[in-house]
């Protein structure tokens, strides 16, 4: 998902921020970025829905990424589960997943897999399809192609040892994005607004 912020309007502070040398431009313009993916990511950690607790705890902001080309810099940062909280399976004496509100172990599982928010987050904004191999022995969860064909995304915790069902969507990320949208706008254009100003004042200073 991408935000994409409009500045009609602010056509006059655009060309100010255009007549900076793209290093200045990156300068004034990595705050505000960032900023935006803190509050991608605060919105989206109080909509995910909450199981073990370690996909909440994933949701957060990379480093700025800069890519240049054609002449231009893009300033790009990602709202989302980190890497990093991969957690390892636990199994207690009753062969359920400690830490995971009591989800039974499913055939094929053993301590020591790992659970993986980066793996599963898509799973859970856009819900899923469980299906079991034939026998029952390892569950894998399953998303629809554009024509209609079943493509294995990867084995989910808790599944079934046989059978199948789907998980409804519990939407977070994309929500978050819309939901901060405006305040992303607001707080971009006061930023910069002070940034270009700031700027200007010292290269006219020089």
């Amino acid at each position: 998902m991408n935000i994409h912020i409009d500045f009609t309007g602010q056509a006059a502070l655009m060309r100010e921020l255009g007549a900076f040398s793209r290093a200045i431009q990156d300068r004034v313009l990595a705050p505000v970025v960032k900023e935006a993916g803190k509050l991608i990511a605060s919105a989206a950690s109080a909509l995910v829905p909450v199981r073990s607790g370690l996909l909440k705890r994933s949701i957060g902001v990379s480093k700025i990424h800069t890519y240049r080309h054609a002449g231009s810099d893009t300033l790009f940062i990602a709202a989302g589960p980190r890497r990093g909280f991969r957690r390892a399976l636990k199994f207690n004496r009753k062969g359920r997943i400690a830490g995971f509100f009591g989800a039974k172990k499913s055939a094929g599982m053993a301590t020591g897999q790992v659970a993986n928010p980066v793996r599963y987050a898509h799973l859970v904004e856009r819900g899923h399809a469980i299906a079991s191999h034939r026998g029952g022995r390892v569950s894998h969860t399953y998303r629809l192609d554009g024509r209609g064909n079943r493509v294995v995304m990867h084995r989910i915790l808790g599944g079934s040892s046989g059978g199948g069902g789907a998980v409804p969507p519990h939407p977070f990320m994309e929500p978050a994005g819309a939901a901060v949208g405006p305040a992303i706008r607001a707080m971009a254009e006061e930023r910069l607004a002070a940034a270009v100003a700031a700027e200007s004042q010292r290269l006219c200073a020089r």
